[in-house]
């Protein structure tokens, strides 16, 4: 017989990596536009792949630094095949070695703060009591990396080419200011 001042427990259940980020992505989607939410769902989904079955309280800092050490090795080409699609960050991170090439430090540091950011949320909805990830350094510098305009005697050599497939789209971003990004 329980005592009559017992209470039932107000602990959160104890939710996998996995459960807990589609929790989190579910109400992101209603909170960003297509674009950011598809960079969160990206960085939070490979986050999943590596500690999805954990459960989220069994993160700790090391997690948190094989992480970085993993997104660190991955290839900018993976986005870009069909080979890659759904797979896990393990097996991404095997696939990438076939290339010497790697995603650029901002892009890291992308994936970090989304990732930091979902583990923030799990802090604040009650899953952990602080985030584990918050004395791992990003270590690395991200250099800027700024493109030029082109000069007027540039943007007449382009335009008197007269290229087929360029031509009209050149006159359309000259036209309407529009910006290389």
């Amino acid at each position: 017989m329980t005592p009559a001042f017992a209470r039932p427990s107000l602990a959160k259940p104890r939710l996998t990596v996995d459960a807990l980020s589609r929790v989190y992505l579910n109400r992101r989607s209603d909170e960003l536009r297509h674009g950011g939410f598809k960079s969160v769902r990206y960085s939070v989904g490979l986050f999943a792949s590596k500690f999805g079955d954990r459960p989220v309280t069994s993160l700790s800092r090391e997690d948190g630094r094989l992480f970085l050490s993993l997104i660190s090795k991955l290839s900018p080409l993976i986005g870009k095949s069909d080979d890659t699609r759904r797979l896990g960050l393990d097996r991404l991170v095997t696939w990438s070695e076939r290339s010497a090439r790697r995603i650029e430090v901002r892009t890291q540091k992308r994936i970090w703060s989304q990732v930091n950011h979902f583990v923030d949320w799990s802090v604040y909805e009650g899953h952990l009591e602080q985030n584990p990830f918050k004395t791992v350094r990003f270590e690395q510098k991200v250099r800027p990396s700024p493109y030029a305009v082109p000069t007027d005697e540039e943007v007449l050599k382009l335009l008197a080419a007269q290229d087929p497939l360029l031509h009209r789209l050149l006159l359309v971003c000259l036209l309407t200011g529009m910006r290389s990004g």
